[in-house]
């Protein structure tokens, strides 16, 4: 790549915000892509530690949603999706445009779908897991709508980044997913993954900045 590109992680969680192992792999990601020729900026959701912050060389945006009580985990979503949309297109202005997002999980793919089509955004998509994985397939409509959501992200992102076999499998059997839009990176913190992901940006965005 001749000069830098621009890239936007979007993930529900980032340290100090911890739930689970996303925060740690969107954190290790983010800080170690800023290393490579590679802007990168994360907007993320933090209901206590909201604003602005420079970290590890990445520039982080910590947004509430202004929403406190919901029904279940898809109204939650819907409402924090403005907050991303917000902060997303604000960045847009502020940095002169994005090169790509990267979206961690289910909860960013609304936000990243909507970029997608009205600024002309490519994004990524890493599946961590699936509904069906975390439910045991169960089909409630709760467990329904996550997967509409699950499916349309690995049908609107030019790369779906799984971590392991199993995922792999699913996103192939449940979402049909065709095979060459997948790439199965696993997670080992080093070196390796940071060039396997830098070589899917460069595959989605055609070898370099837009």
């Amino acid at each position: 790549m001749g000069s830098k590109i621009k890239v936007l992680h979007v993930s529900w969680e980032y340290p100090p915000r911890i739930v689970g192992e996303i925060a740690h792999c969107a954190k290790f990601l983010a800080e170690n892509l800023s290393r490579e020729p590679v802007d990168v900026y994360v907007v993320t959701f933090n209901d206590w530690m909201v604003g602005f912050a420079r970290e590890g060389g990445v520039g982080i945006w910590r947004i509430n949603n202004p929403v406190r009580t919901h029904m279940n985990i898809i109204t939650w979503v819907i409402t924090l999706t403005q907050g991303f949309l917000s902060k997303i297109v604000d960045l847009y202005r502020q940095e002169g445009g994005i090169d790509l997002i990267h979206a961690h999980e289910w909860h960013a793919v609304p936000a990243a779908v909507v970029m997608k089509h009205s600024l002309d955004l490519p994004f990524v998509y890493t599946v961590y897991s699936t509904e069906n994985l975390r439910s045991g397939y169960s089909d409630t409509a709760l467990n329904l709508a996550i997967k509409r959501i699950e499916w349309e992200g690995q049908y609107e992102a030019v790369k779906v980044l799984v971590q392991n076999e199993a995922v792999r499998a699913d996103v192939m059997s449940t979402y049909n997913t065709p095979e060459e839009k997948i790439e199965l990176i696993q997670p080992t913190y080093d070196e390796r993954w940071v060039r396997e992901v830098m070589r899917v940006y460069e595959s989605a965005l055609g070898g370099g900045p837009r």
